[in-house]
């Protein structure tokens, strides 16, 4: 729907709505976070609609008035606002066909709460687009209610409420929170705003507190204090895995301040996984401008994982007010975010807000109490692993080339794919004509230091996985995946990994010849091993989370 054709009404009565049961004084001109509450749900409007003109604040109070008003919006002062029922309902009718005498023209009506502060843009847009895919008359924010719910019905306590019979009892329950309510402009009548057809649209729990009491005054003030950081990530087929592995290990250590995600339109692999892991994940659009989408999240702090930004767009959230920081990024946002970090990239002169190499680079927690192998005679183990999606099913072509030469030397072979691959049909065909219990698979292991602990030599890209292997002194024989990874210069800076190039320029002599080389030279593996020793991963995360900190202005744990 349109934004111009929105309309807005904010009911204000001075010491909030009338069946309120612990009424506060002064309550939507008292400072919450040290902004009067009105203000928050001003801020939420402006979010959805494309002028302050079409927010209408309604109040028997002319202070109120005058303090909306000057956030630039209109304000109708009215004791009806005070009211509740039919004579509510009238008011807010009388409201729209006020504005629409005074030539105004709109789709729906949003009524929107102070006393649901913690509300984002996000949610409204969210209810908004679902009345109107859904066709509903009238849509209502609520949660789930997780809570077992009793009644007391005939003298007796019975369960889900006690008004259906036990066959009849709903899978799910709801609650409405009260926040907002969207109708259809024709579903809005002198005695009714909500419609017949009524839909609800859920609001996080973290969202959806409703102040009716000090303590919940109390409970949003705390929460108001926090940060909102979004990460915007990729992560598909294409792209592979380690945008998404990398910013959930960061918002595991985001523990005083919200954290949620948005994933680009074309990477619904990462909305599932993110998803999956327990955040708030909203996939993009396509044909929507990816800023609005970010924005609509209320950021203070946007995290983009996603390879490169523009300019404009990075521009776009910094005029926003949100704080910008940019992982592997080469575009033109590089040079105007707060922060980039680039810890695969190796920059002879990085500009002041870069931050690369090694150093930064986030291992995951598995690998800190991992302990590496010493070098063994003969070589005993191979690992096989090309990250999370390996779109050039890499696997299956290094297996089918070293299988022999590994057999013949008594060796055994490990998988490892990721839970992005897509090639395991022929990965099976071949595993099927090797037939041997030497050769073992496993998909989106959560043990992969194991695995790197039992293996002499691997076979990797050149993406992250090298910095694992490096941490467990593991030899490695390295192409690039694709001409991204060619820019990666990790394996190729020194004698730790033979790097041979991107993949298609690899032959299978090559690929054979490599893996004999490392299996029968027992003097290479150690020094490669020896020369593995010198890096350390252990303290990249807590460099990079320290950085973010100072960025924010304000500790993340």
């Amino acid at each position: 729907m349109n934004p111009s054709r929105l309309l807005v009404i904010v009911p204000a009565p001075l010491h909030g709505a009338p069946d309120t049961p612990a009424r506060l004084p002064r309550k939507v001109l008292r400072p919450l976070a040290g902004r009067p509450l009105l203000e928050h749900v001003v801020s939420t409007a402006a979010g959805v609609v494309d002028h302050r003109s079409q927010i209408v604040v309604v109040s028997e109070d002319d202070e109120v008035a005058l303090v909306a008003e000057r956030l630039g919006c209109k304000a109708v002062v009215d004791e009806r606002s005070t009211k509740n029922g039919e004579t509510w309902d009238r008011l807010l009718y009388d409201i729209v066909i006020g504005e629409e005498r005074n030539g105004a023209a709109f789709d729906a009506v949003l009524l929107l709460r102070p006393s649901a502060p913690l509300i984002i843009p996000a949610d409204v847009r969210g209810a908004v687009e679902m009345m109107v895919g859904d066709s509903y008359d009238s849509v209502l924010s609520a949660t789930e209610e997780t809570h077992h719910a009793w009644a007391r019905v005939n003298g007796r306590y019975v369960p889900d409420f006690g008004v259906l019979p036990q066959g009849e009892r709903p899978g799910e329950l709801y609650r409405e929170t009260g926040a907002f309510v969207v109708s259809r402009r024709d579903a809005i009548r002198e005695d009714r705003f909500v419609g017949a057809n009524v839909g609800l649209s859920l609001v996080p729990a973290s969202r959806a507190i409703d102040i009716t009491s000090p303590h919940e005054w109390w409970i949003c003030e705390r929460l108001k204090q926090r940060r909102r950081l979004v990460f915007v990530v990729a992560g598909n087929t294409s792209i592979g895995m380690g945008h998404i592995y990398r910013s959930l290990q960061l918002a595991h250590e985001i523990n005083n301040h919200e954290v949620s995600f948005v994933c680009l339109a074309d990477s619904r692999l990462a909305h599932d996984v993110i998803s999956a892991g327990g955040y708030l994940s909203v996939l993009a659009q396509p044909g929507e401008a990816l800023e609005s989408t970010v924005l609509a999240q209320a950021p203070d702090m946007v995290v983009n994982d996603f390879l490169d930004t523009t300019a404009e767009y990075v521009q776009s959230l910094r005029d926003a007010g949100a704080q910008v920081v940019n992982f592997e990024d080469l575009g033109s946002g590089a040079a105007i975010a707060d922060l980039v970090v680039n810890e695969l990239y190796m920059q002879q002169s990085p500009l002041p807000n870069h931050r690369v190499g090694p150093g930064y680079f986030c291992i995951r927690e598995e690998f800190l109490s991992a302990r590496p192998s010493p070098p063994r005679d003969p070589a005993r183990e191979v690992l096989i692993t090309y990250g999370g999606t390996d779109s050039e099913n890499l696997t299956a072509r290094t297996l089918q080339v070293i299988w022999p030469e590994a057999a013949r030397r008594g060796m055994r072979v490990s998988i490892v794919t990721g839970i992005g691959y897509e090639h395991e049909t022929e990965l099976v065909r071949v595993l099927a004509s090797i037939n041997s219990d030497d050769v073992r698979l496993a998909n989106g292991t959560k043990r992969m230091s194991d695995f790197m602990e039992r293996a002499d030599i691997a076979f990797s890209g050149s993406g992250r996985t090298l910095f694992e292997l490096a941490t467990m002194r593991v030899p490695a024989v390295v192409m690039a995946c694709n001409a991204r990874e060619e820019q990666h210069p990790f394996a190729s800076s020194h004698s730790g990994f033979r790097y041979l190039g991107r993949h298609d320029h690899v032959s299978d002599d090559d690929l054979r010849k490599a893996f004999t080389d490392l299996a029968d030279n027992p003097e290479e593996r150690r020094s490669m091993y020896h020369e593995l020793s010198r890096f350390d991963f252990q303290h990249g995360k807590q460099r990079v989370v320290s950085e973010l900190s100072a960025t924010l202005g304000v500790a993340l744990r």
